[in-house]
Order: structure tokens, then C-alpha cells, then sequence
């Protein structure tokens, strides 16, 4: 089957931009009211169309309101356990290890839950019949100084923290 029936739960009210070729520019774009809110649980295949019998290289046009497919960094909205909003992150400062993100399949019942300690969550749906929820630092950090900073000096160590929790509902 494919991930169009599937649930998701993005905590994030931006995107970062990205060129024709997928290289973030450097600026933020709200997810209000677009194909990339994910704020409330939303059916992916709401917002990505369901392409078939696809020839590489033919022209699509994508319909108002939907995406060919996500290759998107979210800019996650860390909430602590008790649902209250850390402190703004600092460059650098580690966010609070928190649930980022919710997928969840209605036909068979399961849940995955994303909990991380980063500023962004990369989702990629490329073939329709998965989806990757990546935990990560934003892409091209280095050349966007208004991304957090992945600036690592010497003596200091490098913290990623990423669960994927299963369940069933």
C-alpha cells in the first residue's frame, strides 16, 4: 500500500525555504494554511497527490493546495512534559527531549512517536509507499546564520538524542 491513508503530527510552525534544487536559502515559511501543516493530525494523502503510471521526466501539474511529494526540514516546536514551551533556543543550547512528532496508520492501528532533542525534522515521502521522519540540526546550517548553529568546538561533545516509540490505538 502507501502512506497516503496515514496520519501525521508535525510540531512545527515553520518550514525552512528551499531553491528549485532542494538547498534551503535561508529563510522561514509559515505552515499556516499550507500543504505543510501538520500542527493537527492531517491524512497525508490530503495534501500529496497520489501520482500513478509516472514517467520520469513528464511534466505534472501539481493542484492548488497539494505537494508532489515532502523532502521538507520542519522547524520543530519542542513542548516539555508537562506541554509548557521551552525557553527560545540559544544557538547551540540543546532543546528540551521532547515528542516532535506523531504517524500513525488508522488501517492497522500503529503509532510511531518521535521524540528528539533537535531543531528539525526532516520528512520525506518520496515514493509514496514510505515516509522518513529524520531527526537532525537544519540543512546547510553553516552558510544560514539565522539557523541554529552546528558549530562544534574543540573539546566540546556532540549530543543527538532520537526515539522512535511504536504503540497501537
Amino acid at each position: 500500500g502507501t502512506i497516503l491513508d496515514h496520519q501525521l503530527t508535525v510540531n512545527a510552525e515553520q518550514i525552512t525555504e528551499t531553491d528549485r534544487m532542494g538547498i534551503p536559502t535561508g529563510k522561514f515559511l509559515s505552515v499556516e494554511g499550507t500543504p505543510y501543516d501538520f500542527r493537527t493530525p492531517t491524512r497525508i494523502g490530503d495534501r500529496q497527490m497520489n501520482i500513478t503510471g509516472f514517467t520520469f521526466g513528464q511534466r505534472i501539474e501539481v493542484p492548488e493546495g497539494m505537494v508532489r511529494q515532502y523532502d521538507n526540514n520542519f522547524c520543530l516546536t519542542h513542548t516539555s512534559g508537562n506541554g509548557q514551551k521551552p525557553a527560545e533556543n540559544g544557538k547551540g543550547t540543546a532543546l528540551d527531549f521532547a515528542p516532535v512528532a506523531t504517524l500513525h496508520s488508522p488501517q492497522s492501528g500503529r503509532v510511531m512517536t518521535v521524540w528528539n532533542d533537535q531543531p528539525g525534522l526532516q520528512v520525506y515521502t518520496g515514493a509514496r509507499t514510505a515516509i522518513a521522519l529524520e531527526s537532525q540540526k537544519y540543512p546547510d546550517a553553516p552558510n544560514h546564520a539565522e539557523f541554529p548553529s552546528t558549530r562544534l568546538n574543540p573539546g566540546e561533545t556532540y549530543r543527538h538524542t532520537c526515539e522512535y516509540r511504536f504503540s497501537v490505538e
